[in-house]
């Protein structure tokens, strides 16, 4: 009977390990001053592994040098920084811009340094649930 129990027991055990995390993904989608934005976030529990920013904006009545010079900055800014990058074409007058931060690659410090990503001074990673929920209070549809 006493082996019986233990049997029990060890397989009790082993059905009742934390099961590795699994990496789940949210879309977000809104739209900010005319530019279309879906955010992608890749997550494991609170933790944001991986963000793809894809921005769409119609560039009818704006000066195409200037939003040239200022996406060649933006790349210009975060070229040094590890873990990220970004793409971007105008064609037709609509911008189309793409970046990709893989959190798993890149320091926190850089990130806030580089204001790509506001929070605390001793953040140690970007949480899931504030993104959410600070998404949705811009008027993104998150699924």
């Amino acid at each position: 009977m006493k082996k019986i129990i233990a049997v029990l027991c060890i397989l009790c055990l082993a059905a009742c390990q934390e099961k590795p995390n699994e990496t789940k993904t949210t879309v977000c989608e809104g739209e900010i001053n005319g530019v279309s934005i879906t955010n992608t976030y890749e997550y494991e529990d609170d933790k944001i592994l991986k963000q793809t920013s894809v921005n769409v904006m119609d560039l009818k009545g704006i000066d195409e040098d200037m939003v040239l010079n200022s996406v060649e900055q933006f790349k210009e800014s975060i070229s040094g920084i590890k873990g990220i990058s970004y793409e971007y074409t105008i064609e037709n007058q609509v911008l189309n811009e793409k970046v990709i931060i893989d959190y798993t690659q890149t320091s926190m410090k850089e990130l806030l340094d580089s204001n790509l990503v506001t929070g605390e001074e001793n953040a140690a990673y970007v949480s899931y649930e504030q993104t959410i929920e600070g998404q949705k209070e811009a008027g993104f549809t998150c699924k």
